[in-house]
């Protein structure tokens, strides 16, 4: 994502739905309490962002900025 936003630097990147797997995303808004780490460095991308995970029945951790993307990816060699 870093690389991303350097190359396009007025592109709105947002890192999500980048570490659970499709089972876990389907039907989450009967999950207990499913967390969707995001991160991107513009605050209006984000919060649009999070409004899309709600609809999908997601609460949204923000991780920061851009930068931070490469712990979320981890997440997804972690599980």
């Amino acid at each position: 994502m870093e690389k991303l936003q350097e190359l396009v630097p007025e592109a709105h990147f947002v890192k999500a739905f980048n570490y659970m797997d499709s089972k876990s995303m389907v039907n989450s808004a009967k999950s207990k309490a499913q967390v969707m780490n995001i991160c991107g460095n513009e605050d209006a991308a984000k919060a649009e962002a999070k409004e899309v995970l709600a609809q999908f029945g997601f609460k949204s951790k923000d991780l920061g900025k851009a930068e931070l993307a490469r712990e979320i990816e981890q997440m997804a060699i972690a599980l």
